[in-house]
Parts: C-alpha cells; structure tokens; sequence
C-alpha cells in the first residue's frame, strides 16, 4: 500500500508520478545551478530517470514523453520558500545565523516538490536548528519581486 506525506492512499500509478515530479524539480535545479559538465551529466541523468517513470505513470513510450525533456521537464520554477516564526512558551523566538551573510533569521529554507508550506517550515526548523515545532497558522505570502527580498540566482526577474 503506497501512501502520500499526508498518509493518505495512492495508487502505484499516483506514486511514480510523485516521484517522477521530485526527481524532475531535482533535476532542473541541478541543471539551472551546475558548474561543470559532470553535474550536468549527474542532473541529466535524474532527468532521464524522471522522464522513464513519467512514461510509467502515464502507459506511454519513453519516446512518446522525451520532447518534454526540453520543455515541462527543464523548466527551472521559481524556488518556493519558506520561514517559520517559532515562538516558546514564554515568548522567545527562535533564530539562526544564516551562513551566506551572518545576518539573525527565522529557520527556513525551499520547499521541496511535493511537500507543502507546513511541511517545508517543520522540516527546515529541526534541519537548521535541532528543534521539533507543529505549524499552527499561515501568516504571510510575499512575492520577493515586490517585496525586496530577491536573491540574484532567482529565476524570475
């Protein structure tokens, strides 16, 4: 029995394309960000692995699905993040030193295909901080376009 992150039952065909959409995101990051032919054969590769599970999911031929290699499979989306605002019992809130620039920040991090905003900000808060915490609300969406956050690697100017 296959399950999703929610632990809700999927079929076998739902899973290959989950999976088939992770390693695609991987791979066309990989790809945007390589800095030698190595790692765009290593990210060429996922891709292709993406692409055969693709054509699983979906009953067609690997060639019947390769023109998108160049097109749905290469596109390198904008980046999702996220940042959680952990707040103890008597008010303090948790921070982190980023390591790009030493500046104090909320844990957060890039939400991976296939994972949701709430998922996202409890993974990056134990990865980058040690600490369990349970999501309680949304608080804001920004678009780093307007709101002066952009970082030069973003995708979309």
């Amino acid at each position: 029995m296959n399950m999703d992150k929610d632990g809700q039952t999927i079929s076998l065909t739902q899973q290959l394309a989950q999976w088939a959409d992770i390693l695609r995101g991987q791979a066309a990051a990989g790809l945007h960000y390589a800095s030698n032919i190595y790692e765009e054969e290593r990210y060429q590769k996922i891709q292709t692995v993406a692409l055969e599970l693709f054509a699983c999911a979906t009953g067609q031929e690997l060639t019947a699905v390769e023109p998108l290699r160049k097109t749905l499979f290469a596109r390198s989306s904008p980046i999702p993040s996220c940042d959680a605002g952990v707040i103890d019992a008597e008010g303090r809130i948790l921070l982190i030193r980023r390591a790009d620039n030493g500046l104090w920040a909320m844990p957060g991090g890039g939400i991976d295909v296939g994972e949701t905003p709430a998922q996202a900000a409890v993974r990056e808060v134990l990865e980058e901080t040690g600490v369990t915490c349970e999501p309680v609300a949304l608080i804001a969406i920004h678009d780093s376009r307007f709101c002066g956050t952009e970082y030069p690697s973003s995708s979309i100017k």
